[in-house]
Order: C-alpha cells, then structure tokens, then sequence
C-alpha cells in the first residue's frame, strides 16, 4: 500500500511540475494543457500553410525579447474557466524603460493576402508585454492583427508598448488592407496598459473593423481606442478612468468612416482634447453617455478643447468637404474643459447636433459651459437639444451657454433653452443665422425624472436619470426635419417622424394608443449617413431576408438587392449627391433616408 502511495505522489508531482521548453524557432501541431507551461526561449514562428493549436489552460512563458509570429493559422480558444495565458517568464524590472528585462515582445498575426483561414483568438490573456528597446522596433507591442480575425473575450493587461522617445506601436495594434478583411474585437478587457502611440489603435486602408462590448479603462498616456482611415464600428463599450496626455482621447478619430454608438465613455482625464476627440472624417456619435470627463490644458490650442466631445477638420490630407459630423441622440453631462466648450466643441467643420442631453458641463472661462464654435467655415446645425445647467450654488445658467468665436452658418432652433435665443447664444463675430429660432423652448427646468443636481464634474452622472417627466415642456416640441433623426432614441424608443420629443429620450406611446409605424421615414438605421458618393455605407434591417430598394426623389430605383442580413454594405456608384430613399419589404415594410454628399 505504501509503494502505491508513493507511485501516486510521483504521477500526480510530475503532472504540476510538468513543462516544456520550446527551442525551435517555428512551431506548429498542438500544445496540450498536459504539457503546460511552455517555456518559449527564442522568436517563434507559425509558418505559412501550419497550423498551431492550443489548448484551453495552457500557459504559455516567453523571455525577455521573445515573440509569437503567426504566419499562418493559430487556433488559441479557450473558455470562460480555462484561458490560455501569454506571459513573461519573470517582470523583475517590468516598469524599468531603460532595458529590456522583465518582459516580452507579444503576439503578432501578419498579414496573409486576404486568405481565408481559422485563426481565432478567444478568451486568451495577454500581459507583460514590453518594449524597453533604446532604437525603433517594430511589432515590440501586445498584440498585432493584420489580417481578418475574431478576438473573443480576450484581456490584455499590464503592458508596457512604446511610452519612450521612440513611441513604436499601440498596445493593440488592429490594422486591416485588404477590402474583404474584418476584425471582430469582441467582449474584451483592456486595462492598466502604457503605450504613447494609442492603447487599441485601428488602421484600414481595406477592410472593416468592429470594437464591440468592450471594456477600455485605466490605461495610460496614449488614446483608448484611436482610428486612423478606418471603416469602424465602436458600439457598446465601457472606456473609463483612462488618463492621458497631449492631444490623446479615450476616443480618438483622425480620419474615416466612424460609428461610435451606445458607449459609456466617463472619468477619463485629457490633457489637451475631448473625451470623443475627432479630427476629420465622416462620423455619427449616437446613444452614447459621455459624461465625468475633464480636459486640463487651458492652453491646448484651437485643435485641442472640448470637456465631452471635439468636432475639428485639421487633417491637412482631406478635404475640408470630406468631413461631416453627425451627434445625435447622446447624453453629455458633467464634463469640464479648461479651454473652452464643456459639452461640445467645434473648430473647423460642419455638423448636425440634434436630440442630445447637453447637461451640467462646464468651462470656468466664457467660452460656451455647454458648446464653443470657432473658424469662419464652421457650419453648425442644433436641433431638438436640451441646453440646461446649474452652478453649485443652484443658479441656474443663462448666458454664455453657447458661444461663437466665428462660423459661417448656425441653426438653433426646437431646442429647449434656459434663456431666450439672445441670451443663450453669445457671439464675437458675424454668422448667418439659418432658419427661425421661434420653435425653442424656453423655461426654467427640462423636466427630467432625477438629473444631475448641478455642473460639478465630480458629481456621476451615471446614475442619474435624464428621462423626461410626462409633463416635460420638452414633449413633442422637436421636429426631424433636416436632422438626421435616428430611428430610436437613446434608450431604444422608436422615434415618430415629424413631431418628436426634445432631447435624447423619446416618451413610450401611452397604453391602447396605437402607434404605426410601418409606413414612416427614418425607421432603417443608416450609416454612415451622410456618406460621399460611391463610398460604403451600411442598412441595418429589422429582418434577415428582405428586399432592400434605394430611389432618387424622382422615384428612379437606382439599387435593388434581395438581402439575407441584417447589417448590409451598399455602396452606390455614379450617384449623384442628394436625397436617397431606402425601401425594406420583408414581413413589413420599413423606410429610411440616406444622404449623399
């Protein structure tokens, strides 16, 4: 009995002593939880046409300068309970910039031409990557994509990519260039990550990437999430409690063909740009709650500013025409900026501002507590806004509540303001003022269920409720004429074309009122919209199988394609800019509308 005791202990201490040390410098076949953890001694390889497999549990161990290369397929999912770990061996000196000790060089998928394969990167940890190199490395970061891939509940941590005088890469670096490339960055966590040069960073000059359902906080230095000539999806994350310096965002977009939707995007600290920094492209910010945020340098400039959104053109390679904003749906609230524009700012650009919660923001100089505007060629439309703040002795603000450096055209009307339009609206140049401004609301309190009580940026506005009260004055007194009414409002009413409610939440249609919506306009999200002639755009269907029409004013169908989705990418060559109606027949028939520019 005794001899098989002992033979038990021997088995069962050889199985956790277990470990296997990698060698050879390309590596393919399976690594098998029996055989972790695998110690990786040199550069690593997956060869083109080989495939690596490994198991859920496995931990995988690499010195310091060591990295895994995926040339060709890398098959790494693991579960929820066992997740396949990618390490340093030792973090002794991890934090040390100066050397290289105390980390390792990460996971990198290259580019493969477009070929289809089945990598997938599912629930994997990705920690202790660092750079610590005195000249320029490339591919020295977390991790890199370069070809189509879906990144599935993974977390990458404690990292340490490109914070010295050479910058290198992002933590994550997601760059696409092939037209029928897509990455999938879902369910993710990304945290306590140093990187100068962006901690998630996409670039695509082909394909399409999705950051979806994602966790980005207390990272540090560079920008969250920062796009660069994308075609991107950002859409129900959380970024928070990130603090950042120079003209870095929580999100960040420089140039490109945007979605930010339905995010949470709070406490993070900027130093010179808003916690939405936006510099050129086509970009609709909807359903998002922006809040908590603060930009410190009252000297960042006129490209930098905003406490919750920045809206700018200062990419010198694109047309001033090819940049349109379109902010909608959103609640801004309790954000501050030093420079100027509490809740929004816009410096050189043209955007449609309708149906947001402009809330409690607030600069401590003159220029605009909820929006600045500044730049001759500026071109600003606010419709069905609410505009309302209280100072922390409970006065509620009046002037300045919006101020204009210099435009070309604004429109400010169907908004609900404090004061009326001369008061509210404070401006050091000339404009031409678009339209009436007899449709605002003017009274002393929106009527929301339990806002934030005033425009401390310390007070959370995460729970606090900006639902309109049934006797809200801002109920049915907006209109989406000329806005770009999105289909549902922030908390996922469906919106009534023609007379909606002022402000991000639509009212439920009372009981035993039937509401009908089948026949109206703006039901079919579209987006980008507006988008420039023979650019992508996608409609987003209430059904899978349907057919889906796209007419010109005159009635003139100019697209017609049996769909099979629900997200579907048209795009609409020799159309001529202009008003477009989209047809949707399934089992009922849905419409929207698609602006070409």
């Amino acid at each position: 009995m005794n001899k098989f005791l002992l033979f038990l202990l021997i088995v069962v201490s050889a199985s956790v002593t277990a470990q296997t040390t990698i060698t050879t410098t390309t590596v393919s076949g399976t690594w098998t939880l029996s055989g972790s953890p695998y110690l990786v001694q040199n550069y690593i390889n997956i060869p083109v046409g080989q495939s690596l497999t490994i198991e859920p549990g496995v931990d995988v161990k690499f010195v310091p300068t060591t990295k895994l290369v995926v040339d060709g397929q890398l098959i790494a999912a693991g579960t929820q309970s066992l997740p396949i770990v990618f390490e340093a061996t030792d973090t002794t000196g991890w934090s040390n910039q100066t050397t290289t000790a105390g980390g390792w060089n990460g996971v990198h998928f290259f580019d493969n031409n477009g070929a289809a394969d089945n990598s997938i990167f599912q629930y994997c940890t990705v920690k202790d990557q660092k750079y610590g190199f005195p000249y320029l490395v490339y591919t020295v970061n977390a991790f890199t994509c370069f070809r189509s891939l879906k990144i599935l509940n993974c977390t990458f941590t404690h990292n340490h990519s490109g914070v010295g005088a050479n910058l290198a890469d992002p933590t994550v670096n997601l760059a696409l260039y092939h037209a029928g490339d897509t990455i999938e960055f879902n369910g993710c966590t990304v945290t306590d990550n140093y990187s100068s040069n962006g901690i998630i960073r996409t670039t695509n000059t082909g394909g399409y990437t999705q950051i979806l359902n994602s966790e980005i906080g207390n990272n540090h230095l560079g920008s969250g999430i920062w796009a660069v000539w994308n075609n991107l999806l950002i859409e129900n994350n959380e970024v928070h409690d990130n603090e950042m310096i120079y003209d870095n965002a929580p999100i960040k977009i420089s140039i490109g063909n945007v979605i930010v939707r339905g995010n949470k995007v709070y406490n993070n600290v900027c130093e010179q740009l808003a916690a939405v920094g936006c510099r050129s492209g086509h970009v609709t910010i909807e359903n998002n709650l922006i809040c908590n945020n603060q930009q410190t340098s009252a000297n960042c400039g006129l490209t930098g500013g905003g406490g919750g959104i920045h809206l700018s053109h200062n990419e010198g390679a694109v047309d001033f025409t090819d940049t349109y904003y379109i902010v909608r749906n959103n609640i801004i609230a309790n954000n501050f900026t030093a420079f100027g524009g509490g809740g929004i700012y816009v410096y050189h650009a043209r955007a449609t501002i309708s149906n947001n919660d402009i809330i409690n923001n607030f600069t401590p100089n003159t220029l605009g507590k909820a929006v600045l505007i500044n730049d001759p060629m500026s071109e600003v439309y606010m419709k069905n806004n609410i505009f309302f703040s209280k100072s922390t002795a409970g006065v509620v603000d009046t002037n300045l509540i919006i101020f204009v450096m210099s435009a070309n055209k604004i429109k400010l009307d169907y908004n609900y303001l404090p004061a009326a339009y001369s008061s509210v609206l404070t401006t050091s140049t000339t404009f031409t003022l678009v339209g009436p401004t007899n449709h605002n609301v003017i009274g002393t309190t929106p009527g929301m269920v339990s806002p934030t009580l005033n425009n401390d940026y310390t007070i959370s506005a995460l729970t606090a409720d900006f639902n309109l009260l049934n006797t809200s004055p801002c109920n049915s007194q907006g209109d989406t004429v000329g806005c770009f009414t999105a289909a549902i409002d922030y908390a996922g009413n469906q919106r009534i074309n023609g007379t909606i409610e002022i402000g991000a939440y639509e009212l439920a249609p009372q009981e035993g009122i039937e509401n009908n919506l089948s026949d109206e306009l703006n039901l079919l999200s579209v987006y980008p919209n507006p988008v420039t002639a023979n650019n992508m755009f996608h409609v987003i269907t209430p059904e899978a199988k349907g057919v889906l029409t796209i007419q010109d004013l005159m009635g003139r169908i100019i697209y017609c394609q049996t769909v099979t989705a629900t997200d579907n990418r048209v795009s609409l060559i020799n159309a001529f800019g202009g008003i477009y109606i989209i047809s949707f027949q399934g089992k009922k028939n849905f419409k929207g509308k698609l602006m070409l520019i």
